[in-house]
């Protein structure tokens, strides 16, 4: 195992594990093939071999042969420290593999210098030894090897060393900052070490949960820890940089749930090869390329010249990305020039093993979905460029003004304050009106747009893909296993047990749906809260907006001897949608409560793990047929699930009912909805067309002074067409009369 091409991915790992070299090992009979048979069958990728104060060289070479590269051994050894508690605290040295470091000169390091010497010296038992905290682990460190101690809620653990005196809260963080690895009890010993114990150390340590297997006939793990590393023991050290991101604790990390139930829309990997009749002759390039993805890939990054243009450039073809015209490598001056690209052929594969196959002096279908979104370097450039200043505009607006005479300024400093001055009035007539061609016209846009055939083709594409994928989840149906049949109707404790595992599912189906409700019943509220909040800032801003009106006309009104408040009368209160917000807020902390309720550490989301792990400790107690029958239900219904998500309702966004009722929207009402619209549209803007040609009579009279200047001087401009003309304005016109759709 020295390769792993997709680079670090979340596996399996038991870096706590006995074999019957351990004095305490339950059957010193069973093999080591056994051992590596029950670990395959867990999926385990990693195990580091601990037994109780000895290294067995000969069986961990054994262990290694066996494993033939599907699990990784690492060497290590379990360690009855001198620190105590009411016990002595445990913890363990892991090594690297044996065919990377010494690990007879290992062994014979540890077995003469610490206490373990004392076995075969002194004739004590591996149990009645314990071995110098401090500079056992200064040791192990020495030959290359990492340490973990038993932590949280774990058998002899450091938390059994009081607080009680200021000397063991003080050895507890001396040996916090001396080992690498806590190996705790259970999962939720996590929370305590992360809200109180790390920033008191400040220093994060990563946290695992191992076995601490003793017979391999009952293999099981209190919960499943996964590393994302190569399962190397260098990809170990990774985690002693990266403690949160590296390890995850639970049944399985968030991106394997994830791409299994999306495997279309996952990338699997990338081959280029050169077309059969292509002889060289216009150069090496890609020679059978096969480049495999990590499912986390969000983006490449390299130096200049490293590939990563022609590797991104090369899956956005293929992925049908509809950003071809920023494409840098698969370029008419690079790459496509003089039709090299046409000698090579790129795939590229999806988790759900669909394969897309494309020469790559293919051009982008836009009519097709879009299976890679590519964001290249010069797209973001473009975005960022701005090619257009004021600096013209602004001098030719000084040159008019210049010529006006003073009571043509009406008392303003320059051109802009003039045209305000005329204009303010109109412009908020108009600014009335404009939001709503706005509005019109984007919805025209879209409208039209849908008219395209290519439009009705990328629908319809969609709606391939997804009931493509339906198939595709449809395969992944979970075998059905039918209840045993065990004869056990007479077993009043086991039929008990039966009844109670009943008993908990339908509370916990009750309780999950409660939490379901809870959530949508929050989201209303919130949905409520954010609604009247903007009303109540709109009625505020309006009053505010009236309030200023009047301060604003008070000396017009004063002029002509009239009292504001005799004209504007308003009576804006505020009170009912303020009790309404009250109420709402009040309803969203009650179901905040139930969901969780952070003080009295109770709520629906805490009631249910507890209640899922009461049921799985139950269902241990089952035999392995009903164990096995009662998975089959639990991944049935999730699967079930998944596919009426994929299905979906007309409502739904991206599922297969949406595609087929935006089809059917297509052929049947979408032309009446563009001829309401438009209709709509011509009604506001002859409106706006009136006010806009009051605003053309202001810059003609503007411009008649600028005229009567360049009119002066006509016979030094004979050779010269010199006119002024207001070409914003009309830019804006012609705009609103006639908008782009």
């Amino acid at each position: 195992m020295s390769n792993f091409n997709r680079g670090s991915e979340w596996r399996k790992w038991d870096l706590h594990f006995h074999t019957p070299s351990s004095y305490d090992y339950h059957d010193k009979s069973q093999t080591n093939e056994q051992i590596i048979s029950k670990l395959l069958e867990n999926n385990i990728s990693v195990v580091a071999i601990t037994d109780h104060h000895v290294i067995d060289i000969e069986r961990i070479k054994e262990l290694t042969t066996l494993a033939n590269g599907k699990i990784t051994i690492l060497p290590g050894i379990e360690f009855l420290s001198d620190s105590k508690g009411k016990d002595p605290v445990h913890f363990i040295a892991i090594f690297p593999e044996i065919e990377k470091c010494k690990i007879d000169y290992i062994w014979k390091q540890i077995e003469s210098k610490t206490a373990i010497s004392k076995i075969e010296g002194e004739g004590k038992k591996v149990n009645e030894v314990y071995c110098a905290l401090f500079e056992t682990i200064n040791l192990v460190k020495e030959l290359g090897g990492i340490v973990t101690i038993h932590a949280g809620d774990k058998s002899n653990t450091i938390e059994n060393i009081t607080h009680s005196l200021p000397q063991g809260e003080a050895q507890k963080t001396d040996i916090a900052h001396a080992i690498d690895i806590y190996e705790l009890g259970k999962e939720s010993d996590q929370e305590g070490y992360n809200k109180s114990v790390f920033p008191a150390i400040k220093k994060i340590i990563p946290m695992i949960i191992c076995s601490d297997n003793h017979d391999i006939k009952n293999y099981t793990l209190k919960q499943n820890c996964w590393i994302k590393a190569d399962p190397t023991f260098n990809g170990l050290l990774q985690v002693l940089y990266e403690p949160k991101d590296r390890i995850f604790i639970g049944q399985e990390p968030q991106i394997i749930t994830r791409v299994r139930n999306n495997r279309t829309k996952y990338l699997k990997g990338l081959n280029i090869k050169k077309t059969e009749d292509y002889t060289g002759s216009k150069g090496k390039w890609f020679e059978e390329v096969d480049i495999e993805f990590n499912k986390e890939l969000v983006a490449i990054i390299g130096n200049k010249g490293s590939g990563k243009s022609a590797l991104s450039d090369i899956s956005a073809l293929l992925g049908n990305s509809h950003n071809e015209k920023h494409f840098s490598f698969l370029h008419t001056r690079k790459f496509r020039r003089g039709k090299l690209a046409e000698n090579f052929i790129g795939t590229l594969s999806f988790e759900s093993e669909e394969k897309i196959t494309k020469n790559l002096n293919e051009n982008i279908n836009n009519s097709e979905v879009e299976r890679v979104r590519y964001l290249p370097q010069n797209y973001f450039e473009e975005l960022c460029n701005d090619l257009e200043g004021e600096g013209f505009e602004n001098a030719l607006k000084n040159v008019v003004f210049s010529h006006l005479n003073e009571d043509e300024k009406f008392g303003t400093d320059d051109f802009n304050q003039l045209v305000d001055l005329k204009t303010t009035s109109i412009k908020k007539d108009i600014e009335s009106i404009t939001p709503k061609i706005d509005i019109i016209n984007k919805e025209i846009i879209e409208l039209e747009s849908k008219l395209h055939k290519s439009y009705k083709e990328s629908i319809e594409s969609q709606l391939k893909l997804k009931q493509t994928e339906l198939l595709n989840h449809i395969k992944n149906k979970p075998k059905k296993i039918l209840p045993p049949i065990e004869g056990r109707e007479d077993d009043e404790e086991y039929q008990n047990l039966l009844k109670k595992i009943k008993d908990s599912r339908e509370l916990l189906t009750t309780l999950e749906k409660t939490l379901e409700e809870k959530k949508l019943e929050k989201q209303i509220r919130l949905h409520n809260v954010n609604e009247l909040t903007i009303l109540q800032k709109d009625l505020s801003r309006l009053e505010k907006q009236i309030q200023e009106f009047k301060d604003e006309k008070s000396n017009i009104f004063e002029k002509y001897h009239l009292k504001i408040d005799d004209i504007v009368k308003t009576s804006i209160d505020i009170h009912k949608i303020d009790n309404l917000v009250k109420s709402n807020k009040e309803n969203i902390t009650q179901v905040n409560k139930l969901i969780l309720d952070e003080e009295e550490k109770s709520g629906l989301e805490i009631d249910i793990p507890k209640l899922k792990e009461s049921i799985l400790s139950m269902e241990k107690e089952l035999s392995k047929p009903e164990q096995e029958h009662r998975q089959y239900i639990s991944e049935f219904l999730a699967w079930k699930k998944h596919r009426n998500k994929i299905i979906g309702s007309p409502h739904e966004h991206e599922t297969i009912k949406y595609h087929q009722s935006i089809i059917k929207y297509l052929t049947t009402n979408l032309i009446n909805d563009i001829q309401e619209r438009r209709e709509a549209r011509l009604e506001l803007t002859l409106q706006i067309y009136d006010k806009k040609f009051e605003v053309v009579s202001i810059f003609k009279q503007l411009k008649e002074t600028i005229d009567s200047a360049i009119g002066m001087y006509s016979e030094l401009l004979i050779n010269y067409d010199i006119s002024i003309m207001p070409l914003k304005f009309q830019a804006i016109n012609h705009q609103l009369l006639f908008p782009q759709s």
